[in-house]
């Protein structure tokens, strides 16, 4: 009955990375940093130019990056919500949780089912 649980977790991980868009805020946390990076090496613009540019693309980046922060846990209490609510409702304990997690099987299966979810997904 764990594995099923955990197997619903990744399920519900992947989908809550979709319903929180963690991917396409990390995408436009690169598109700053190599906006920034375009900045710097500009030849057009003067130095005044470049460190006010920089400073705006640094809070645009501090901004992206505390809403990666957000949407990860968020999309981590998902799945972790669903394990809890399956051992709180005695169907395993906690520590056959855990144990069943660090079965190399799991983590094998559990990755190639994300790395497909992710490409189904995008």
């Amino acid at each position: 009955m764990v594995y099923a649980f955990l197997a619903g977790a990744v399920a519900l991980f992947a989908a809550a990375m979709k319903l929180f868009g963690v991917v396409p805020e990390v995408g436009l946390a690169a598109a700053a940093a190599r906006e920034a990076t375009s900045v710097m090496t500009s030849k057009q613009l003067s130095e005044q130019q470049k460190e006010a540019a920089v400073r705006i693309a640094a809070i645009a980046m501090a901004r992206h990056a505390c809403s990666i922060l957000v949407r990860v846990a968020l999309t981590l209490s998902v799945p972790l919500a669903f394990v809890i609510l399956g051992s709180a409702s005695g169907l395993y304990s906690i520590d056959d949780a855990v144990r069943a997690v660090g079965d190399w099987r799991f983590i094998a299966g559990s990755t190639i089912v994300m790395v497909g979810a992710l490409l189904v997904l995008r």
